[in-house]
């Protein structure tokens, strides 16, 4: 089996919660990524880590642009 894992580069993602454009985000660890800055989002040590910047923001469960690797 192989596994897909991305370093680097700009990608469409799932968004978990509002996210703002040129916001951090982070891997929150239901295949969609979340504001960085949300306090309460990041209570877990294992999901306390930024992935990269939000170029276009979008709401809850929409799309939106990240960049990681930055």
């Amino acid at each position: 089996n192989y596994v897909t894992v991305a370093t680097q580069g700009t990608f469409i993602v799932t968004a978990a919660g509002t996210i703002v454009a040129g916001q951090k985000v982070g891997a929150n660890g239901a295949h969609a990524v979340s504001d960085f800055t949300s306090g309460t989002a990041w209570t877990q040590v294992d999901l306390n880590r930024p992935i990269g910047r939000a170029l276009i923001g979008g709401g809850s469960e929409a799309y939106v642009v990240v960049q990681i690797g930055v």
